[in-house]
């Protein structure tokens, strides 16, 4: 999540508020109600904006990708600004963004082989992409000159991150089937929301934390409902 101009007390102090304030205040393991290290990016983006500036790497580093950081060119300048920008080399990893979201198409493939392990599982996933595709193609469809087309979308910011490996956190999302549903829908639908009102260029870690208090509350929609201990085998925990 961190860009690689991150400096190195910057990830010590991260780690250490995704631990401590993140897990180990509420009982470690398997007790958090917030995605730790959503909760410790999250911080440090409020308390230290300047380190997470995606567009410092630019500047920092002789990078050849000829643009600056998708999302904000386009919060920036709109549609036009980003007309130039090439939906393939996006995917193959061709954009700034944070150490691990930007090689979109390795994300992809992981989080497929997490699928068939059945390490995770498909609702939140599929409901999270139908919600981003659903509300970016509303935006896009009212004003093509300021929202971007959906499939853009999908393949920057922390996106396909947020897909498989974050807003999957077994502890921090919910376990019945339309729980999880829902949750991903939410995340997805905030996120475009957030993208396009908000302060924020990419917002997916806004969106799951917040998805993540209702939790509690999408846990008592009960459709097909199982045991706790049953569920969790099935997702690969012992």
């Amino acid at each position: 999540l961190l860009p690689p101009s991150a400096p190195y007390w910057l990830v010590i102090i991260g780690s250490f508020l995704c631990i401590f304030i993140g897990k180990a205040i509420f009982g470690g393991l398997g007790n958090n109600p917030l995605n730790p290290a959503l909760l410790g990016w999250a911080i440090l983006r409020i308390s230290w904006p300047s380190f997470l500036n995606l567009n410092l790497t630019m500047a920092q580093y002789d990078l050849d990708f000829g643009f600056q950081y998708p999302l904000t060119i386009l919060k920036k300048g709109g549609t036009e600004l980003i007309s130039g920008l090439n939906l393939i080399d996006l995917i193959m990893g061709s954009q700034v963004g944070g150490i691990g979201s930007t090689a979109i198409l390795l994300l992809f493939i992981g989080g497929l082989y997490l699928l068939i392990r059945r390490i995770i599982p498909w609702e939140i996933p599929l409901s999270f992409a139908v919600g981003v595709l659903a509300v970016s193609a509303i935006f896009y469809s009212t004003n093509d000159t300021m929202y971007a087309n959906p499939l853009f979308h999908l393949v920057t910011g922390n996106v396909m991150l947020g897909l498989f490996f974050l807003s999957t956190d077994y502890s921090s999302s919910p376990f019945t089937r339309w729980g999880m549903i829902v949750f991903g829908l939410g995340c997805g639908i905030l996120t475009i929301v957030l993208r396009a009102w908000s302060i924020y260029p990419d917002s997916v870690v806004f969106a799951i934390l917040i998805m993540n208090l209702f939790t509690p509350v999408l846990d008592k929609i009960k459709s097909k409902p199982k045991s706790f201990q049953v569920f969790h085998i099935e997702r690969g925990l012992s």
